[in-house]
């Protein structure tokens, strides 16, 4: 987590540099309050770095979204996640052995990602099994399915902890709307109204 001592010396640090399009100044304390708000569950040093690579590769002073998904692609370069198609390499160099037989076991030493792309379209065995005709097939659904979980991992580490918070709250309803349960709450407390003035004698 970013300290407000951290987020302190980037805004400085940022309002120093050569950047075009700074806000004012005097903005600068409003800019601090706005990066605690949306930057602060990143950790210090990955922050740091965030702020330098954008200084280093742009000319222009950034956006919280820029700043947030700089710090996820460095992660996932650190962490080495492959591109589909090397992710797709990886899965025929683990499944195929010196003799040209079929490896199905899990600690083959793919990335997780490509673990769970490959489980989401039949698994390992199930594709160890297909005609030789069919990989250009499984290969574009390993692709495609690949780069949504890539997509939405991105979208997860973009995701700030109050908007996180929100949905594990929302997923809590068991999918229902605010809407629905308003409208569910309504008719429980219509129909005890009516139960209640059925019962009353007159």
């Amino acid at each position: 987590m970013a300290t407000e001592k951290t987020i302190h010396q980037i805004v400085r640090l940022l309002y120093d540099a050569p950047l075009a399009n700074k806000p004012a100044l005097e903005g600068m304390v409003g800019t601090a309050n706005v990066f605690m708000a949306t930057l602060s569950d990143i950790e210090d040093g990955l922050l740091k770095a965030a702020v330098a690579n954008h200084i280093a590769t742009s000319k222009w002073f950034p956006a919280v979204a820029e700043l947030r998904q700089s710090a996820v692609t460095m992660v996932q370069y650190a962490d080495d996640t492959p591109d589909a198609y090397t992710a797709w390499q990886q899965v025929n160099k683990a499944m195929r052995g010196g003799a040209g037989s079929w490896h199905t076991d899990r600690n083959s030493g793919l990335h997780p990602l490509a673990q769970k792309a490959i489980d989401a379209i039949g698994g390992i065995k199930e594709f160890s099994q297909v005609n030789l005709d069919d990989h250009s097939s499984w290969r574009a659904r390993f692709i495609s399915c690949y780069e949504q979980y890539q997509r939405r991992q991105a979208d997860d580490a973009m995701m700030l902890p109050a908007v996180a918070g929100y949905i594990q709250q929302r997923r809590e309803l068991n999918g229902q709307s605010v809407g629905a349960l308003i409208s569910l709450f309504t008719a429980v407390s219509a129909d005890t109204a009516k139960k209640g003035s059925d019962n009353v004698n007159v």
